[in-house]
């Protein structure tokens, strides 16, 4: 059990830094910071379009890191 966590770890932690690094070059990114930089009016719907591209890949990496420490915890 504690292998197969350990690797599903180290995947999700993974995919979500090439996710991450896919995004910082991908144009629609630079547009949603844009977006945010220069709303005035309406910051809540530019905050909520940036959030709703981020949250898919810190939620990935923080469940990988979490999937490692079980995996250190199984392991004693």
């Amino acid at each position: 059990m504690d292998l197969v966590t350990l690797v599903l770890g180290i995947l999700l932690v993974g995919t979500g830094f090439v996710t991450l690094i896919r995004k910082l070059h991908d144009r629609s990114f630079h547009e949603a910071l844009a977006v945010v930089r220069n709303a005035h009016g309406d910051t809540v719907r530019a905050v909520g379009s940036f959030v709703s591209m981020t949250v898919p890949i810190v939620s990935s990496i923080a469940t990988g890191i979490a999937f490692l420490a079980l995996a250190i915890l199984l392991v004693r």
